[in-house]
């Protein structure tokens, strides 16, 4: 399959907008509506004295504009100001993506899931499981993704003493898991002597993997089995839009510190 470049954005900047810009709620790239969403500051919109903002955010692109409307007193004049997003191109393939923007992308277009690196995929399921389980997971070997023998991560800091965890990208989600490979992964997880682990994988499991995994439990190695369909409902619960909402916070707290008004 061909490699597929996707559009993100990474930054803020401040910009005065005129013409249809303006008071456009339309994705200045997609020509989709954005969805709206108000932030009240301090005081009232509505009031002499407020400051007030309210953002854009486009559903497919993540492209943003937010607009900061402020007046401090009646003799104040009335300011507004117009922030963008910038969108910047990667190639989905690519290990240089950020992993906080992957995640956002990740969670509107999760079928895009098998086109992600192998070792981009094992960054992501270590991110979004020290989120999900409130935890440490950390690298079976040293600091970074390599080559294994059945184990990809290790999460620490369980009831259970620590999860061995394997990973495996595939590139369509029909691909099944067979049997030998969770005996593997049994394997692996029996002489580094954990006793639980978890499995991973953008396809999904066999009847006979999943067999497996139950038998393993009841003898006291439990094995729990997260496919395509399970990550997703994993990382849709903790995907946040940490960077869109960062750069706006990034934006507003300029203006503050600007005006002297609030040291965050």
């Amino acid at each position: 399959m061909a490699s597929k470049t996707i559009t993100l954005y990474s930054e803020a900047i401040s910009d005065k907008w005129f013409g249809q810009w303006k008071d456009n709620p339309v994705c200045y790239y997609c020509g989709l509506l954005c969805e709206k969403n108000s932030h009240l500051w301090t005081g009232n919109a509505n009031a002499v004295d407020h400051i007030y903002g309210r953002s854009y955010r486009c559903p497919k692109c993540g492209w943003w504009r937010l607009e900061h409307h402020q007046r401090l007193g009646l003799m104040d004049p009335f300011s507004r100001t117009y922030y963008r997003g910038i969108l910047k191109k990667f190639d989905i393939k690519s290990d240089r993506i950020p992993i906080e923007l992957l995640r956002d992308y990740l969670n509107t277009r999760y079928d895009d899931i098998h086109l992600i690196s192998p070792s981009q995929f094992e960054h992501i399921v270590r991110d979004v499981f020290s989120d999900f389980y409130q935890c440490e997971v950390k690298y079976f070997k040293g600091k970074t993704y390599s080559r294994d023998g059945g184990i990809d991560l290790i999460m620490l800091q369980t009831e259970k003493g620590p999860k061995a965890i394997q990973v495996k990208r595939r590139s369509y989600s029909e691909k099944g898991e067979p049997v030998n490979i969770i005996r593997e992964f049994l394997g692996a997880i029996f002489l580094q002597n954990y006793k639980c682990g978890i499995f991973v994988t953008t396809g999904h499991f066999t009847k006979y993997s999943e067999r497996t995994a139950i038998t393993a439990s009841e003898k006291g190695v439990k094995i729990e089995l997260v496919d395509v369909r399970g990550f997703k409902e994993i990382l849709n619960e903790t995907c946040q839009a940490t960077t869109f909402i960062n750069a706006y916070l990034g934006a507003i707290r300029e203006l503050y510190q600007k005006n002297s008004m609030l040291d965050l």
